[in-house]
Parts: structure tokens; C-alpha cells; sequence
């Protein structure tokens, strides 16, 4: 039972911040589009990269913190 949380554990920390980085692009997208506005595309991706790096760091605590038994 120990293993199989563990290896949830690594696969929140792989998957989740690409899912939230992904759904955060996307939503931003959608707004921009719906509100006609325009933002330069580099800066999109610099803050979809920041991001990422972000919710990879919470992700790693959250693992950090439930990884012990």
C-alpha cells in the first residue's frame, strides 16, 4: 500500500503541473479571445514556462509533505 502511494505521489508531481500550466494557457487564451484583446504571444509562453516551474515546486512540497508514512 506504501508503494502504491508513493507512486501516486510521483505521478501528481509529473502530471499536475503540466495539467494546471496547460489549463491556465488555454484559460488565458479563451479570455484574451473573448475580450478582444492581444498580448504577445513570447510573453504568453515566458508566464506559461514560469508557471509550470511554480506549480512544479508546490507540487514537490505537496509531495514532500505526504511522502512518509
Amino acid at each position: 500500500m506504501l508503494a502504491l502511494k508513493r507512486l501516486l505521489l510521483v505521478i501528481f508531481v509529473l502530471a499536475m503541473p503540466v495539467i494546471l500550466t496547460g489549463l491556465l494557457y488555454l484559460g488565458t487564451n479563451a479570455l484574451l479571445a473573448a475580450t478582444n484583446r492581444v498580448i504577445d504571444p513570447e510573453i504568453i509562453r515566458y508566464a506559461a514556462a514560469i508557471e509550470f516551474v511554480v506549480f512544479f515546486f508546490i507540487a514537490v512540497l505537496e509531495a514532500k509533505g505526504r511522502w512518509s508514512a
